[in-house]
C-alpha cells in the first residue's frame, strides 16, 4: 500500500497519500507480530523515489544521498513538527543491510528505514541524508 509521503529527491515535490493523523500501510504487518503501521505516538511514512544506478540529468546516482536531495530540508522540518525526533535508533542507513530490532523498535522514537523494520524483508533505502539544523522560522516540536 501506500506511505504517507512519497518523496521525489531530483526535483523536490511531493505527494502526500494519507493525513499524518491516520496511518498508512506501507510496512509488513502479520497478524499477531510486532505492530507497524500503527506503532508509537507517531508514525509517519516515507517513501523516496528512488531505485540505485537510477541517472538523472546524465549522471548515475548509486545512493540515494547521491542525488541532490531537493526537498529535503522541507521533509525534514514537517517530520521533526511532528515530535519525530532527528535520530536513527538502529543507525542511519548507509548501505542495503537488514538489522532489526523488534526491542527497539517498539521501544525508541525516531527514523527507522526499511532495513530496521521487523517483519519487512528489504533493505531499503540504503542511504538517507543527514538531519538537518534547525533554521529559524521552521517547524520546531509540534504542540498537542
Amino acid at each position: 500500500m501506500a506511505p504517507h509521503i512519497l518523496w521525489d529527491p531530483f526535483t523536490g515535490t511531493f505527494a502526500q497519500f494519507f493525513p499524518a493523523t491516520s496511518r498508512s500501510k506501507a510496512l509488513q504487518d502479520a497478524p499477531g507480530g510486532t505492530r507497524t503501521n500503527r506503532a508509537g505516538e507517531v508514525v509517519l511514512q516515507i517513501e523516496a523515489l528512488f531505485f540505485p544506478h537510477c541517472r538523472a540529468d546524465g549522471r548515475v546516482c548509486t545512493r540515494l544521498t547521491d542525488t541532490p536531495c531537493k526537498g529535503w530540508s522541507e521533509l525534514n522540518a514537517w517530520v521533526r513538527s511532528w515530535g519525530v525526533p532527528d535520530t536513527w535508533p538502529m543507525g542511519r542507513p548507509t548501505a542495503f543491510v537488514s538489522d532489526r530490532s523488534p526491542h527497539v523498535w517498539s521501544s525508541r522514537g525516531g527514523w527507522y528505514a526499511h532495513a530496521h523494520v521487523p517483519e519487512n524483508n528489504h533493505v531499503d533505502p540504503g542511504s538517507w541524508p543527514a538531519f538537518v539544523q534547525e533554521q529559524m522560522g521552521e517547524p520546531g516540536r509540534r504542540t498537542r
